[in-house]
């Protein structure tokens, strides 16, 4: 059995470790697991990277987590500072995990008013 939170530590260190081939490595680890405790840490490289592959690649495995807990933290992120520069993208992410984001409709409707144009059609997506 794996030892989540060693593990899970390797794989932040490895994040952010200023090494492409680590960070993708790591990537790769993370999208074959279950380490929903990497979630933030996966924004902060997307908000911080200049890599468009690593962008990319996080982007993509933020839209395949089908794991319940990520419509709270997904609804959380769209109202902290540190992620207002990556709104629609966040937005974005909300509709393309396919999880019930019913209860928070809300925050969507608020969005699609207040938001910015890109960030407005995310919303109403």
């Amino acid at each position: 059995m794996i030892d989540n939170s060693q593990s899970s530590n390797d794989l932040r260190l490895e994040l952010f470790s200023g090494d492409p081939e680590k960070v993708l490595d790591a990537l790769s680890k993370i999208k074959d697991s279950t380490y929903f405790n990497l979630i933030e840490p996966l924004f902060d490289l997307y908000v911080t990277t200049q890599k468009e592959e690593i962008k990319s690649k996080v982007y993509s495995l933020l839209c395949d987590v089908k794991d319940k807990r990520f419509v709270d933290f997904l609804v959380s992120a769209l109202s902290k500072p540190k992620y207002s520069g990556i709104k629609k993208e966040v937005t974005g992410i909300s509709w393309q995990t396919g999880l019930d984001f019913s209860g928070k409709l809300s925050v969507f409707v608020d969005l699609l008013i207040n938001g910015t144009d890109e960030v407005a059609i995310e919303a109403y997506s």
